[in-house]
């Protein structure tokens, strides 16, 4: 098992492909992997953008934490 909680959300949507592929292949036949992350429309991913879906937000508990990329659900199958 691999679990991801909101780390993926971190990099950019490009890096966070190339990280699903390492994990996926570390992954031992039946493996599965879970990951959380902020869905489209979650609260203070509202700040200036600086990447494809990737925020810095400037308000709430993520302001001034760095980079945070949301998820669409149509992202999913784009990431895997």
């Amino acid at each position: 098992v691999i679990l991801d909680v909101e780390c993926l959300c971190c990099d950019p949507f490009d890096k966070s492909k190339i990280i699903l592929e390492k994990c996926f292949n570390k992954l031992k036949q039946g493996g599965v992997m879970l990951s959380v992350t902020f869905a489209d429309g979650t609260w203070d991913l509202k700040g200036k953008k600086v990447d494809y879906h990737a925020v810095l937000p400037k308000e709430g508990p993520l302001a001034n934490t760095g980079i945070c990329r949301y998820t669409t659900l149509d992202d999913i199958s784009r990431l895997v």
